[in-house]
């Protein structure tokens, strides 16, 4: 070939690409050119047919058709079912964690709501019972009092300060005093006739100081001469007698009237020594209340009726009644009975705090069992309180004591007068504290 022709085949080609820069596109036939391939020759080069394109296309989706096939470029959505799969695969599992994540959220709401009401029903119970303990603190500790002394003995301040002997007597502050009556009357019923309202065959004032947890019981002989007031069954003041303080019980409604005057009675004999709660017992109902602790552990102190001096006994039903109640024909058979009495009553306190301190429900649960058998003005206030002092601080210790008493028999009729001085002295010990 001749390289002149070389050279101007090369100038067309040339120029034919620089027509096709300007946009004139002219084909070379040229058949002897061997610039350019056997593709290159069979097809020819069209313009990119364009779909609209978004942001989310990629340039693998794109293809281009040729002149010899006449194929129209289309647009190729590569792995477009796959990926609508994937999204509402993709949906499907968010609403599922979204259900998940409500039903979380409510089981908490529910949670916290149940959690949030029985907090609230602890702190009513809780503040209840705080409520009830304060109360029942406020009623059984009382500083309103009026103490009146023999004449060999001064006061202050209504009584909270005793001149006696030489020295000075402050009046204990924490003290709570009961008076606990066994009345000698088969069933506690209201009568209506002056005087045959029953009799208090048992009197005790116990005094517990909460801060020492001492319980001082005091046993007063039911034949002890004091001043009684006489009333009718209705109420109605009739005088004053000096007379047996069993009696005392006698006037009145044979319930609360009947307690408080016997009340009434003891202050007496306590220099009007504030006392702020009673609680009698029918004697015939000692059977149900001993049964329902369990029984009572005693050591008789003198052989008389079943009882043998110095023999332990456990006991139950009537022999408990038959422990308590049984007296001689002599004229000091009532103060021994005292001494068996007091044996008694402290087994069963000591019973009571015992079975308390397993179940705290117990003093309660005794409470509401006396109820047939009982007169008191004890309220739940009352109970909460003294359970707390039952339960907490320490064993509660007892001392159980006779008033000193000298008998007589009058008509056939035993009669105990107190020993003034004796009996002042007794009563300085157990309510007030020396302080000079």
């Amino acid at each position: 070939m001749n390289p002149q022709n070389e050279n101007q085949n090369e100038n067309e080609v040339n120029g034919g690409k620089n027509d096709a820069a300007g946009e004139n596109i002219v084909e070379n036939s040229t058949e002897n050119s061997v610039e350019y391939s056997e593709t290159a020759m069979a097809v020819e080069r069209r313009p990119v047919i364009k779909d609209e394109k978004t942001v989310s296309d990629e340039i693998t989706d794109y293809v281009f058709s040729s002149r010899s096939n006449h194929k129209h470029k289309k647009k190729v959505k590569r792995y477009h079912h796959h990926h609508h799969h994937d999204h509402n695969h993709d949906h499907e599992q968010e609403r599922i964690e979204q259900q998940k994540k409500n039903r979380k959220r409510f089981i908490k709401k529910v949670v916290l709501g149940i959690v949030c009401s029985l907090l609230a029903l602890i702190l009513i119970a809780v503040g209840s019972g705080i409520f009830m303990m304060i109360n029942g603190e406020n009623q059984l500790l009382t500083s309103d009092y009026n103490i009146t002394v023999p004449d060999f003995a001064e006061t202050q301040g209504n009584g909270k300060f005793i001149y006696y002997n030489g020295h000075t007597y402050s009046m204990k502050e924490n003290l709570i005093n009961f008076l606990f009556l066994g009345i000698d009357k088969e069933n506690i019923n209201l009568q209506k006739e002056t005087g045959t309202q029953g009799q208090a065959d048992v009197i005790i004032l116990a005094s517990f100081d909460t801060k020492t947890r001492k319980t001082t019981m005091l046993n007063i002989p039911r034949d002890t001469m004091t001043d009684v007031t006489v009333l009718t069954p209705d109420g109605l003041y009739v005088g004053m007698k000096n007379q047996q303080i069993c009696l005392s019980y006698a006037y009145g409604n044979g319930k609360d009237q009947s307690c408080e005057n016997t009340l009434h009675a003891v202050q007496r004999i306590f220099y009007n020594l504030p006392i702020s709660t009673y609680f009698s017992l029918d004697l015939d109902g000692l059977e149900f209340v001993n049964d329902s602790i369990g029984g009572v552990d005693v050591t008789s102190p003198q052989t008389i009726g079943e009882f043998v001096a110095g023999q332990s006994y456990h006991l139950m039903g009537k022999q408990a009644e038959s422990f308590v109640r049984t007296r001689g024909d002599e004229a000091y058979a009532n103060l021994q009975r005292n001494e068996r009495q007091k044996i008694y009553m402290q087994s069963f306190m000591n019973t009571v705090i015992s079975q308390t301190k397993k179940d705290i429900f117990t003093p309660l649960n005794l409470f509401n069992s006396t109820a047939p058998y009982s007169c008191t003005n004890l309220n739940p206030s009352k109970v909460t309180y003294l359970t707390k002092e039952a339960m907490t601080g320490g064993s509660v210790q007892f001392e159980i004591n006779n008033i000193p008493v000298y008998f007589t028999v009058n008509n056939d009729s035993v009669e105990n007068y107190i020993l003034e001085k004796e009996f002042f002295e007794q009563f300085l010990t157990v309510f007030y504290d020396m302080v000079s």
